[in-house]
């Protein structure tokens, strides 16, 4: 059965970065209450229809008849459904309810972001379209519109707790026009799960204000500095985020102290502070790895950056205070939230995707650059023999650099630092 909700009346926090006037309202909240599917479908009108159609004809792809964000899709339908068969009929009617409750009660107010994506992706193993019994390859491909919905990462947070899972939000995003090489299927999108899964499938920017380049932080500082500025006398009333991404390195603290910002109107955080401790990430070698994302706590990350954005100017948030040396998490210090807030992290970008900023900027630096800067860094300060970097750096470092570079994509910058 297929339930349609009332769309709720809650506007977003006078904190975030979008005015409340740009937030749309879905046209129409469908949850599938047996396959646990949750769609909101958006008014046509809310989209750029000239734009999709011109797009369409130039790649021959065929034009969405609707559009709507998925919210849950099959493979997050499906692990709920698995979830709630161990229940008894009593337990999962109250889980029922419960989740019914909390799609009601989300705030689905989105705003389109700035970027729109060619992507494709292959399938294998798909059922003959011809009625064989053998299987072939698909190919589809599609043009999809990034959008901001903040009530997505709350929406999944809750129903994580709910059902004792760890189900990953996908990107919102609507599908514009998509192309299958099966004919049966030329309207299906390609299906996204999660936020990192979107960057695997390599997609393509298009249209927009190009990536700039910049071939060194003394050339990117004083056009990003006055970028920043005029945007901050644009908004008066909004809060000016900018995350700074790149390998470990690569030289985003550099970046942040060469921005030169007042300190009293500016609040630093870094992602390195939420690494999740030794203990829990080691392998059965005994190893651990730091360059990976599920080396973060990413539901904290989450949690905390839901409360900086609710927070007003001047209040704290708390963050946790983490010990490089002994790779532990030994406390917590308050945030104070100001105006201006610089978010750094190997993966902020991948991460922090639903912060709806223009100054979304990648740090690069070459293996040698980093391997350098790590072995000074790391045996000064850390107390990191040189021989135990060189092996980290070679077991761990290198071999997630393409994984880190995956987030140029999402860069409206990208700062060479060598």
């Amino acid at each position: 059965m297929t339930t349609e909700y009332s769309p709720n009346n809650y506007l977003q926090q006078e904190s975030d970065s979008t005015d409340q006037e740009d937030y749309k309202i879905p046209e129409q909240i469908l949850f599938d209450e047996n396959a646990f599917s949750l769609i909101l479908k958006i008014d046509n009108d809310a989209v750029d229809l000239d734009f999709i159609n011109d797009f369409s004809k130039a790649n021959e792809l065929e034009l969405k008849n609707e559009f709507h964000i998925t919210v849950l899709g099959l493979k997050n339908g499906g692990e709920i459904r698995k979830t709630l068969e161990s229940l008894s009929n009593k337990e999962r009617q109250k889980m029922f309810s419960e989740i019914r409750f909390l799609v009601d009660s989300t705030d689905w107010h989105f705003v389109f972001d700035q970027d729109r994506y060619f992507v494709s992706k292959k399938y294998e193993n798909v059922a003959d379209p011809e009625g064989s019994e053998t299987t072939v390859g698909e190919e589809r491909v599609s043009c999809i519109q990034m959008v901001i919905l903040p009530g997505m990462n709350q929406f999944y947070k809750k129903l994580n707790t709910l059902l004792g899972t760890n189900l990953e939000a996908p990107p919102p995003h609507i599908t514009l026009c998509a192309k299958s090489s099966d004919s049966n299927n030329m309207q299906r999108g390609i299906g996204i799960y999660s936020q990192n899964e979107f960057v695997g499938l390599n997609p393509e920017r298009i249209g927009g204000k190009p990536t700039e380049h910049y071939q060194s932080i003394d050339n990117a500082v004083a056009e990003l500095s006055n970028e920043i500025i005029a945007w901050e006398l644009n908004n008066p009333t909004q809060r000016c985020f900018i995350i700074i991404a790149g390998p470990t390195g690569s030289g985003k603290d550099k970046m942040v102290d060469q921005l030169n910002f007042a300190e009293d109107a500016t609040t630093h955080l870094s992602l390195d502070c939420y690494y999740r401790g030794a203990e829990l990430q080691q392998r059965e070698d005994g190893e651990v790895n730091f360059s990976v994302p599920k080396a973060l706590d990413q539901a904290r990350i989450l949690s905390d950056l839901e409360a900086l954005l609710k927070a007003q100017e001047g209040e704290e948030i708390m963050a946790p205070v983490y010990d490089m040396k002994t790779s532990r998490r030994v406390g917590q210090e308050p945030v104070r939230v100001k105006r201006r807030i610089i978010i750094t992290g190997v993966y902020a970008l991948n991460l922090l995707s639903q912060i709806n900023t223009p100054f979304k900027w990648y740090m690069d630096a070459s293996e040698a650059t980093i391997l350098g800067r790590k072995l000074v860094r790391d045996t000064t300060k850390r107390g990191i023999p040189d021989d135990v970097v060189r092996q980290r750096f070679e077991q761990n470092v290198k071999p997630a650099l393409g994984l880190v570079a995956k987030q140029k994509i999402l860069a409206r910058a990208i700062i060479n630092n060598n």
